[in-house]
């Protein structure tokens, strides 16, 4: 229990996110009971702190509880769409909108991703202040290129709600947004708004993000082009948007994509190398603070410069009182800061609990700091990779001499990436589906190589207006990065790289993590019964693989893919399954890629026939038999008038838009009609209507999303 008291915050950040996750899937609304129960509990508390029981069991129920209400109304009061003022409820089919650009625009392939930040919308009383966020795709054109950060427009367009993933297994874009407080959408021409002030963002912001662009600039000025440009942007300014999807995955399937990401481990280069450069101003009290001070102000303008990313203002935060502990000579105790950081961050935004960057972040570095230690005194070190008082490390024992230094530096990276993954893999199989088999390895080579990366790209930038320095400087920069995302896609090729397909729930997730936390407190703490616990709950957890592997074999379903200008078709039998597809939407393909490879993912697909005779189902253009289930193709092919149609059908899948006999439809009685997405949008709503006429159920993937059922 005394340990508890060294860390206050976390007794406090527990309860808070249990609230928080608590109204994700729950929201309550309080009013004014909200301050009338936290005024209860805050007067019960100071009570029980007048009486002496601070300490009490009474008193931490209390807090908790208080916490736990906090949390609550903290996501009731940052969910936007809960404003009065919230411009999506003044929203007709034309709107006229004065917004201006909240973050720098992305220039995509076909359009100008910008987020407007709501500040008026027209209504049939006039115009009234708004709030709210639109995510925005601007047509490509000179004069959307032009747009920056801070531009505030008029604008006269639809705004629509974000649609939701329209495929089983399909990331869920809507919820990731909603979560960011955007819920509408909208496409923009260049007809339909004007720039009526340039500047008319932040100052702050705007001066960050073109300091940040201007620095961007430098490093290609310096000879960096193409991946090299775009992975330097990343590792030394946090600026991933440039990065080729491909080595994006080549670095996730060696277990290395977060040294792409300005985090701790960026934050703690910058700490060190500001602390080593004042280590000359003395250790006097004045110095002390003095120190701290400018070591808290060189990290937030680092973390301003990297763009706020969730990891990097955690960094920001743990180092900063850090900072603050060491020149009050205070005792820090690392879990408390860690907690501390992450009270202060959930206080300012609840939602960043449901960043998956900040979950992973937060899990690293309490793994890195429970599990570093018991890694290294399982192999004979103390936790300062000191030798053992009892016996020597095992690399002392090395038939190597001279190059311990070498071999305690490749061990200590060895030994944070196991702790870190040990800690995140829970997380990791669930967002990521798949486990990077080589991580240490890779890791082992890449972390230090990284590390050059980013000490090059800070010095280079130092350097940047000094002529041929500069460009010599980029020209190793531009080497040594080409190396690194080599050694990356060359761990992406080698065999059994990475484990996938791998399907957990939350549930899953939860047990996972109390099984590890169990087996770490039997460590720590030599206690048989934990041990018992964690082997128990690993019983738990292989039951819930054998039910959801039962269910995987005994399913038996039929997909309808939503697929613009494209036509899909599954027939699911266990783990195998039937693809009937058209030649845009087979393995291989964007289409496949995009809406059906996570389904097979979804579904455990392992084993999959494409556009050919099936033992799961019977396939004969255009009839497919699954189970007791006959299903028509009906598209350009298929001939009404010439149609011999002895079995009954149950459902009919119209694609491509062929010309429809509505007599034929009626007369075959199926229990439901599919359009897909290859139909004309037009066509689509018409055949609607007459399928109303005719009382026939019917579902328009294009606007319905997917059609799934068991058969």
């Amino acid at each position: 229990m005394n340990y508890l008291h060294q860390i206050p915050l976390a007794r406090l950040v527990i309860p808070l996110m249990v609230g928080i996750t608590a109204a994700f899937y729950f929201p309550v609304y309080f009013g004014v009971w909200f301050y009338a129960i936290a005024a209860l509990l805050v007067g019960l508390m100071a009570w029980l702190s007048a009486k002496g029981q601070r300490y009490s069991p009474v008193f931490g129920v209390t807090a908790s509880a208080l916490f736990i209400l906090l949390g609550l109304h903290l996501v009731t009061i940052n969910t936007v769409s809960n404003n009065a003022n919230y411009f999506g409820s003044h929203l007709r089919s034309t709107n006229y909108i004065v917004a201006t650009i909240d973050k720098p625009t992305e220039i995509k392939p076909k359009s100008v991703r910008a987020y407007l930040r709501v500040e008026s919308i027209k209504t049939p009383q006039g115009w009234v202040k708004a709030t709210g966020t639109i995510l925005t795709y601007f047509q490509s054109d000179d004069m959307s290129y032009a747009l920056a950060y801070g531009d505030k427009l008029l604008l006269n367009i639809q705004v629509t709600d974000v649609k939701p993933s329209l495929n089983p297994g399909q990331f869920n874009y809507k919820s990731f947004l909603a979560r960011k407080g955007i819920y509408h959408q909208a496409y923009v021409k260049e007809s339909d708004y004007t720039l009526i002030e340039s500047n008319a963002g932040n100052p702050l912001y705007s001066w960050v993000y073109k300091v940040r662009s201007y620095m961007h600039w430098l490093l290609g000025e310096s000879g960096l082009t193409g991946p090299e440009l775009a992975v330097a942007s990343a590792l030394v300014l946090g600026y991933d948007d440039d990065i080729d999807s491909d080595l994006l995955q080549a670095y996730s399937a060696s277990g290395t994509l977060h040294i792409l990401s300005v985090s701790g481990m960026h934050a703690g280069l910058v700490f060190l190398l500001i602390s080593r450069l004042l280590g000359f101003m003395g250790q006097t009290q004045s110095a002390k603070y003095t120190r701290a001070i400018i070591i808290i102000l060189s990290l937030w303008v680092y973390a301003l410069l990297t763009g706020l990313s969730p990891p990097v203002i955690r960094a920001a935060v743990m180092f900063s009182l850090l900072a603050f502990g060491q020149s009050a000579s205070r005792y820090i105790n690392n879990y408390n800061i860690l907690a501390g950081s992450c009270l202060l961050m959930l206080l300012f935004n609840p939602f960043l609990l449901a960043d998956v960057g900040f979950q992973l972040s937060y899990s690293a570095v309490l793994g890195i700091a429970l599990f570093y230690p018991c890694i290294h005194r399982a192999f004979g070190l103390d936790e300062r990779l000191e030798i053992s008082t009892h016996r020597k490390p095992i690399y002392y024992r090395l038939p190597i001499k001279g190059y311990n230094w070498l071999i305690n530096g490749a061990w200590g990276i060895t030994a944070v990436s196991l702790a870190a993954q040990l800690a995140t893999l829970p997380l990791g199989l669930y967002y990521f589906h798949q486990f990077p088999v080589y991580f240490v390895a890779a890791n082992l080579i890449i972390i230090p190589l990284s590390v050059l990366c980013i000490w090059g790209g800070m010095g280079l930038l130092v350097v940047s207006w000094i002529p041929f320095v500069n460009t010599g400087l980029g020209w190793a920069l531009s080497h040594l990065i080409h190396a690194l995302n080599n050694l990356a896609l060359y761990a992406e090729q080698l065999p059994f790289a990475t484990w996938s397909n791998f399907k957990f729930s939350k549930v899953e997730v939860l047990v996972m993590f109390c099984i590890i936390a169990a087996a770490l407190v039997a460590l720590k703490s030599a206690r048989k019964q934990w041990l018992f616990g964690a082997m128990a709950l690993s019983v738990v957890f292989m039951g819930f693989r054998v039910f959801q592997k039962a269910v995987t074999l005994h399913q038996q379903r039929l997909i309808v893919y939503n697929i613009n200008k494209a036509s899909a078709v599954e027939v699911i039998n266990g783990s195998q399954s039937l693809l009937i597809a058209d030649t845009s939407s087979t393995p291989g393909s964007t289409n496949y890629k995009f809406n059906i490879d996570a389904a097979r993912w979804y579904f455990g697909i392992t084993n999959s026939t494409v556009n050919a005779p099936s033992p799961i189902a019977y396939y004969k253009p255009p009839v497919i038999v699954a189970g007791n289930k006959t299903i028509l193709l009906y598209n350009q092919s298929f001939k009404p008038k010439q149609a011999t149609i002895n079995a009954p059908v149950n459902y009919i899948i119209i694609s491509g838009t062929p010309y429809v006999d509505y007599k034929l439809i009626k007369s075959l009685h199926p229990k439901m009609v599919i359009f897909d997405g290859s139909n004309k949008p037009a066509k689509a709503k018409y055949w609607a209507k007459k399928m109303e006429e005719l009382h026939i159920p019917y579902q328009n993937t294009a606007a319905q999303g997917a059609w799934v059922i068991d058969y």
